[in-house]
């Protein structure tokens, strides 16, 4: 199929369902509070240069060059920890939902923060204090999205991706995205996998619309999703950020 035409995409088994189904299988397995940050699985990048994904499962994890769906939803945040990494999972001593502005110690405007800084990285040239993309991709059979933490070194191609979709008018949970993985390397010789986003095919209006409107309903649920141990951003605090500062707006 060329990827110029548009793609049905009621294989989906969100679209499969109706929205009472839907809930009903939501509050059966995870209870009348619903979805929490710690509910979703994640897709997690690999460490020193892979190119495999780990992919969640019911029987376990299944490894894959590539994990195609439709991203629901997406919003950047910082991070931040005093202490390198140590194993022990500790939650960020300060973190951002907006990279605006930090809650915990330091806390305060992100811009104005020291550790926001080009340079205030123990390790190269980067931040300490790192800005990172959570997306969330929903696959064909699964109702509930995966959880995707886009390090530094990815950012910028993901940003890319999305401004070339809305060039184009695209939204971005109406295309089905590929997301592959290649091997990079840092000015000081680290090994890094590197996130790449590959559009597949374009889903019919009818189709998008639906998504839209299944992504209305949970969107609430998926801000509150949030990067809660060092272990999803292990192996980036010793490359050097290649990404153009930048803040939202005030």
């Amino acid at each position: 199929m060329s990827k110029n035409e548009m793609v049905e995409v009621n294989e989906y088994a969100v679209i499969k369902m109706d929205s009472d189904s839907l809930a009903e299988v939501i509050e059966a397995n995870i209870g009348g509070q619903g979805i929490s940050r710690f509910d979703l699985d994640k897709l997690k990048v690999p460490g020193s240069g892979g190119t495999i994904w780990e992919v969640p499962t019911l029987e376990g994890t299944e490894a894959k060059e590539e994990v195609e769906g439709i991203i629901l939803h997406w919003k950047d945040v910082r991070a931040f920890w005093f202490d390198d990494y140590s194993g022990d999972n500790s939650p960020p001593d300060c973190y951002s939902d907006d990279t605006i502005i930090g809650v915990g110690d330091p806390g305060g405007k992100c811009k104005d923060c020291p550790y926001s800084q080009w340079g205030s990285a123990d390790k190269g040239d980067g931040q300490k204090c790192k800005q990172m993309r959570i997306m969330f991709l929903l696959r064909k059979d699964d109702i509930l999205p995966l959880a995707l933490t886009a390090p530094p070194t990815s950012v910028k191609n993901i940003r890319n991706y999305f401004m070339r979709l809305a060039s184009r008018g695209i939204p971005f949970y109406g295309v089905v995205t590929g997301l592959n993985l290649e091997k990079a390397k840092s000015s000081t010789g680290i090994d890094y996998s590197q996130i790449k986003p590959e559009y597949k095919e374009r889903i019919e209006p009818e189709m998008a619309e639906e998504i839209k409107a299944y992504r209305e309903k949970i969107k609430s649920r998926l801000e509150e999703v949030r990067i809660d141990q060092k272990e999803d951003v292990v192996d980036v605090e010793e490359i050097e950020d290649d990404e153009e500062e930048a803040y939202p707006e005030e």
